[in-house]
């Protein structure tokens, strides 16, 4: 079918949960980037430069909290 773009209205944000960051079977394992769990079409907008940082800042925030027992 190809490619389908979806642009969101101004003010519009998506979230990405941080069970989809979380490595499924492995414990303290967390991942960003094109490894996060989604679907085929959230991965579109999320493996772009942008959303990989974010994810990686928020890994490695999510890894120090737990580092730190909270």
């Amino acid at each position: 079918l190809g490619a389908t773009y979806e642009y969101l209205e101004d003010g519009q944000t998506y979230d990405i949960p941080l069970r989809c960051l979380q490595a499924r079977g492995v414990e303290n394992l967390f991942v960003a980037g094109r490894c996060m769990s989604a679907s085929h079409e959230a991965l579109g907008s999320a493996r772009v430069i942008g959303t990989c940082l974010a994810t990686g800042e928020a890994v490695g925030m999510a890894a120090a909290r737990h580092a730190d027992g909270r």
